[in-house]
């Protein structure tokens, strides 16, 4: 049996390797890796063999397959699909419960005897498809935007989607709130990063004791811990990507006092903002007495 090994499939210092597979016109084998894998069935349907167990997966099925999990496809002559993939270390599912608060929740996912699996509703699956691709594109073009973009994504269908009751290891139907994922989705446009809570608030459509309680329960989060993090994810981008100046990078993200954004920077990220900015920008100017990689 073929495993597969992350350093094998993912480009040195990434996080995601995204994939999309829009045709199968061979059952593929049966495999096993040391990473997750989340997969989206976009389009079609398709046969699914996990574990010894097998499932006939209908559009907008998502489901996360853990390492270690034995698995493989098989074609359905009738019905064309595609498959959106996105593979990533099992250790990004750990930061992201650690973060919401759900981290007693990953020993239920990983020791389930079928892996975590739910079927989206329609407009639900057409946008997470357009998320995950747009994302998967941005990966390619701009690493540190489009992995900001996947853990945003990828929180949320841990914390919305698997963490909730009847998502551990069988079929769940589409969540109730979605409005909450929606609005949290939305949040991370930097217009609505500056804004902050007003924003928040306008997009959810509900009051604000509403709101806290929703995202204590579904998230394990304040909402203002919420919008700091998505901050941090923007503000990060930016500088792995851009040449703007701290106090610029800071406002556009949303922080409004600079000495705020260096201290949960520093502690989200076990380093200030500069030092961050010169461990991973490139350019492909490089200025004078320095190198093509940042370094001088």
């Amino acid at each position: 049996m073929n495993r597969l090994l992350w350093r094998n499939i993912a480009q040195e210092g990434r996080d995601f390797h995204f994939c999309r597979h829009s045709s199968f016109s061979l059952s593929s084998e049966p495999h096993c890796h040391d990473f997750a894998e989340l997969f989206l069935l976009s389009r079609g349907k398709i046969g699914h063999c996990v574990n010894g167990e097998t499932q006939e997966l209908a559009e907008g099925s998502l489901a996360l397959i853990r390492p270690d999990d034995v698995h493989f496809y098989r074609k359905n002559n009738s019905s064309p699909c595609e498959l959106l993939n996105l593979a990533f270390p099992l250790k990004l599912v750990r930061e992201i419960l650690r973060f919401t608060r759900r981290l007693e929740r990953l020993n239920g996912i990983l020791n389930a005897a079928t892996p975590p699996f739910l079927v989206l509703g329609v407009e639900e699956k057409t946008q997470m498809g357009k998320l995950l691709s747009s994302a998967g594109t941005a990966l390619s073009i701009n690493p540190a935007e489009g992995t900001a973009q996947l853990r945003g994504i990828l929180a949320e269908i841990l914390s919305c989607k698997f963490c909730a009751q009847d998502a551990i290891g069988r079929p769940a139907q589409e969540e109730s709130s979605s409005w909450l994922a929606d609005a949290c989705r939305a949040m991370r446009q930097p217009q609505n990063l500056r804004k902050g809570l007003p924003a928040l608030r306008k997009l959810a459509c509900r009051g604000p004791e509403h709101i806290c309680r929703s995202f204590k329960a579904q998230l394990g989060v304040t909402p203002t811990g919420f919008i700091n993090e998505a901050r941090l994810d923007f503000a990060a981008a930016q500088l792995a990507s851009s040449d703007s100046k701290m106090h610029v990078v800071a406002r556009e993200a949303g922080f409004a006092n600079l000495s705020h954004f260096y201290h949960l920077f520093s502690a989200r990220f076990g380093m200030p903002p500069a030092a961050y900015r010169k461990k991973l920008q490139r350019t492909a100017i490089p200025l004078s007495g320095q190198r093509a990689d940042g370094k001088r």
